[in-house]
């Protein structure tokens, strides 16, 4: 055990990728630090814990209480002692710039979203800003203590050298978010003569979907929406005979049952969207072809590795969907495969594990 380099994941009790990204880096090797509502069966760990409970229902407020107060814990554990490189897998800017002289260590710092999320509640984006300027603080303040930043998108890699200089490009790595490794190396054939469109994750406003389906063209598509539904906007459309809502989490099984039955997963985001797109990932992983809007994560993924299509309006759509033939489906739907059997989690624990030697081997 390298107890000397220390792998730290806060929201471990949060749903969401928290668990599975600490998971796939946890290694007898290192050390790590986490918090959760309850120990578990890690070696070679400290265990903090969170008063957090993720299965109550969340509001802003609540969420910025327990985002602080478990990173809160966790820095003042890490306070002060002797350990040589920290890597953060979640940065919760305020808690660090509380805590950044009293931490002996060079840091790493996951950035998994690079700007201001913007939401259509005039409160949640003064949140959002005020969290945007305290990241800029912080990652300025970490940078000058020799600090490195790891992101998922060349995109995102641009926006943070934005507020730190270009003139620390060397410092931020770029490491692809990783696909679910494909159940299996079967393409995907169009469904019926009617293509339809998946759109599934959590719908919150700030993926732009209720003003997508504002839009008139919208009307013509088969569309399903398949799980939890945050933004309750939505719900104005459920009348429409084209579209299907299905507002609950869903099950692996419902999923697979969902991807059969549809041609294309659908991610008409907004181009003010800036977190990453786990529903885009895991639909390259079941060879669905995606349709998506012309946003720079799905454009960088899709000019290079000819996974979908992108339109810019709404109403291009279903010209651009008319023209795929079912030849260029199943180009796209093999080179869905063949990107997530490339970039799957242990591509990116590799990918890590890289970073952490070079850092090692610089000390």
């Amino acid at each position: 055990m390298i107890k000397n380099l220390v792998i730290v994941q806060q929201y471990l009790s949060w749903k969401g990728h928290y668990r599975q990204y600490f998971e796939n880096l946890h290694n007898s090797k290192y050390y790590c630090v986490y918090a959760s509502n309850k120990k578990e069966d890690y070696g070679n760990s400290k265990w903090i814990r969170s008063d957090f409970d993720a299965e109550k229902q969340l509001t802003i407020k609540t969420k910025i209480k327990g985002r602080f107060w478990d990173s809160f814990n966790v820095f003042k554990y890490l306070s002060g002692k002797d350990f040589g490189i920290i890597h953060f897998i979640e940065f919760e800017p305020l808690t660090y710039l509380l805590f950044a002289n009293k931490l002996n260590a060079r840091l790493l710092i996951t950035i998994h979203s690079s700007d201001q999320l913007h939401f259509s509640n005039w409160l949640h984006n003064r949140f959002s800003g005020y969290q945007r300027r305290l990241l800029e603080m912080a990652l300025r303040k970490a940078v000058s203590k020799d600090a490195t930043i790891v992101t998922h998108y060349e995109c995102h890699k641009e926006s943070i050298l934005k507020i730190i200089g270009d003139d620390k490009r060397e410092r931020v790595k770029v490491i692809n978010y990783p696909a679910p490794k494909p159940e299996s190396n079967k393409v995907k054939v169009f469904s019926g003569d009617k293509r339809k469109y998946l759109i599934y994750g959590q719908v919150r406003d700030d993926k732009g979907i209720y003003e997508f389906l504002q839009n008139d063209s919208t009307k013509n598509l088969i569309i399903t929406i398949a799980g939890k539904i945050v933004d309750r906007r939505i719900l104005e459309f459920a009348s429409r005979n084209n579209l299907t809502i299905i507002d609950k989490f869903l099950s692996e099984e419902e999923i697979s049952e969902l991807v059969a039955n549809h041609d294309f997963m659908l991610l008409p985001y907004p181009l003010a969207y800036t977190n990453g797109a786990g529903t885009f990932k895991d639909s390259l992983s079941k060879a669905m072809p995606v349709v998506c809007s012309n946003i720079a994560i799905f454009r960088e993924i899709i000019d290079v590795y000819k996974v979908g299509v992108i339109f810019e309006n709404p109403d291009d759509i279903e010209k651009i969907v008319a023209d795929i033939s079912e030849n260029d489906y199943l180009t796209f739907s093999k080179n869905c495969l063949t990107y997530a059997t490339e970039f799957d989690w242990e591509y990116m624990r590799n990918a890590y594990f890289s970073v952490y030697d070079k850092l090692q081997s610089v000390r």
